[in-house]
């Protein structure tokens, strides 16, 4: 084996360990020159190789984060980071994707992009066939990415970026459910606008109430409203503290602090702050929750879906967004995939299309496993990349040495080299691919 620990090298006949870092890069440039045939080539591949029928295209956008200043790289830029490195300098990964999971084109952005604006340029490249379904995140899903959608033909179903929580009475309700999300209430409302050329549309608006999703918004909730009075609180105790913050402008600053930092509750409480006579320092904190009409606090559970396609009803229209949001989300698998297990993040080179190719190999890399993973989902195995490369790093090859038989006195010995029978788990993972296990190999030396 080599250092890795795999003996993919020996098999297919290579020496990873003799390739330079140069070799390497000059494959990834050569790679990256041919990206949108690659991509083209990979989903068209896989459309055949399971039968796909792409109706639905997610689009989203990610991030990660290089090490160092990245002085060579024009779209290194500081942005919003969800992996919470801000301090860093980013680049961004845009991708769309088909419901089953697989990549169908990325992009890659400056670290800034605003993802309201690479909808147009992505479905453009990607030449969405128009009157297929586009889902979207509502901060892509701004009002003129809507108008643009509607202008091309293309029907989305977004979730509202101005979501009321609530219901009109007189809207047509249904009540459906699925295996993961449990059961939920949605009305089905009809809203009509129009265009910047005063040309009228419409929309269908569903309001969905669910008791799983009810259940997860409270306890958060109720974990920030905790979290939020208990700082109100120690602030408060405090006053009859020595050595503690008692002036009417420390404790004003202190609350400002709280309120920025559990901005989610906050703006729903009333906070009065009673100054002693001479106005200089505070003498009582008091608070009070008054929960702002629709708003999470208010109605948790309650969300609003939009679409332009007027002839789903209610539960078709639940059902697509449940089938898309579900534990396995498309969107959130692939990304979950590519930085965890497959090296997206971090991004240490000084070259732009060193850092292009970077993210170019993690998305081939993650094709390939998703072909992996797809297969076994169909024999009823779901696994992560890290749980099925796990289980397969113990199926070995092992080298058996033992002197010659011959007791010839020049002492040289027989090494006999083979690859090991895969366990149970490591033999599912074939079955899945329809594959035969490896070859024994079996390779015999005399030294």
């Amino acid at each position: 084996m080599n250092r890795t620990g795999s003996a993919t090298g020996e098999l297919l006949g290579i020496d990873f360990g003799a390739l330079s870092d140069r070799t390497l890069y000059r494959a990834s440039d050569h790679l990256f020159k041919h990206k949108t045939a690659l991509e083209d080539h990979m989903f068209g591949t896989v459309e055949t190789l399971f039968n796909l029928q792409p109706v639905v295209t997610l689009y989203d956008l990610t991030n990660t984060y290089f090490e160092g200043e990245a002085a060579g790289q024009p779209k290194a830029k500081h942005g919003h980071s969800k992996e919470r490195r801000s301090d860093a300098p980013l680049l961004t990964l845009g991708a769309v994707l088909d419901s089953s999971g697989f990549l169908r084109r990325t992009g890659i952005f400056p670290g800034n992009v605003v993802a309201a604006h690479t909808l147009e340029t992505m479905l453009t490249a990607l030449a969405v066939p128009r009157g297929g379904i586009v889902v979207m995140d509502r901060g892509i899903a701004t009002e003129d990415n809507r108008a643009w959608m509607r202008a091309q033909g293309y029907i989305y179903l977004v979730v509202a970026r101005s979501p009321t929580r609530v219901f009109d009475p007189n809207a047509a309700m249904t009540t459906v459910s699925t295996a993961s999300k449990g059961e939920v209430t949605v009305y089905r409302d009809r809203v009509d606008g129009q265009e910047a050329d005063a040309t009228p549309y419409s929309e269908v608006l569903l309001r969905c109430h669910s008791i799983a999703r009810e259940k997860k918004e409270t306890g958060l909730m109720t974990h920030f409203q905790d979290r939020f009075e208990e700082g109100l609180r120690a602030l408060q105790e405090g006053l009859s503290k020595p050595r503690t913050r008692k002036t009417l402008t420390d404790v004003q600053r202190k609350i400002g602090q709280l309120q920025k930092a559990n901005a989610v509750v906050a703006q729903h409480y009333d906070i009065t702050v009673t100054p002693d006579p001479t106005n200089t320092r505070a003498v009582a904190i008091t608070w009070t929750l008054d929960p702002s009409e629709g708003s999470m606090l208010h109605k948790p559970g309650v969300y609003s879906l939009r679409s332009n396609c007027l002839d789903w009803d209610a539960e078709a229209m639940w059902k697509t967004y449940a089938m898309l949001t579900d534990t396995d989300d498309p969107g959130e698998s692939v990304f979950r995939s590519l930085k965890s297990e497959l090296g997206l993040r971090p991004i240490y080179h000084h070259k732009e299309r060193r850092a292009d190719g970077h993210l170019f190999i993690s998305v081939i890399a993650y094709q390939a496993i998703q072909v992996l993973r797809t297969r076994m989902a169909q024999t009823g195995m779901t696994a992560s990349w890290t749980t099925i490369r796990n289980a397969l790093r113990t199926l070995p090859r092992i080298t058996t040495a033992f002197a010659r038989p011959d007791g010839r006195p020049d002492g040289r010995r027989v090494h006999i080299r083979n690859t090991a029978l895969p366990n149970a788990d490591q033999a599912a993972v074939y079955h899945a691919m329809q594959i035969a296990p490896p070859a024994r190999n079996l390779r015999k030396t005399v030294v």
